[in-house]
């Protein structure tokens, strides 16, 4: 029996702890735009990570001012695999949310 302790609390560790919902909460970004004549919302949502940051540094550099505003939309990402969670994650942020850890 002591020979397989050490086994037993391996496999009640494993077993338990791969059960563990990990979550993530995402939310977009967004960026109040304004030149003289125009007021516009851009939201990275809709652009993606790549194109949000992009577009913000193109419409600065066509004399608009910009400034960072309230999240619009958000969601919560869950999985019980990493590898899942990992997955959806990375596709979240491709998406242009930015994701951080929900205490469980």
């Amino acid at each position: 029996m002591k020979k397989n302790l050490p086994f037993i609390v391996l496999l009640f560790v494993l077993l338990t702890s791969a059960g563990c919902k990990k979550c993530y909460y995402c939310q977009n970004s967004c960026s109040q735009c304004q030149d003289a004549h125009f007021n516009i919302l851009v939201q990275s949502d809709i652009l993606g990570a790549t194109y949000y940051k992009m577009y913000l540094d193109s419409l600065a550099s066509l004399g608009w001012t910009c400034h960072d505003t309230t999240s619009n939309k958000g969601m919560q990402v869950c999985a019980e695999s990493t590898h899942t969670l990992n997955s959806d994650i990375t596709l979240s942020q491709e998406q242009g949310y930015t994701c951080t850890p929900v205490a469980n």
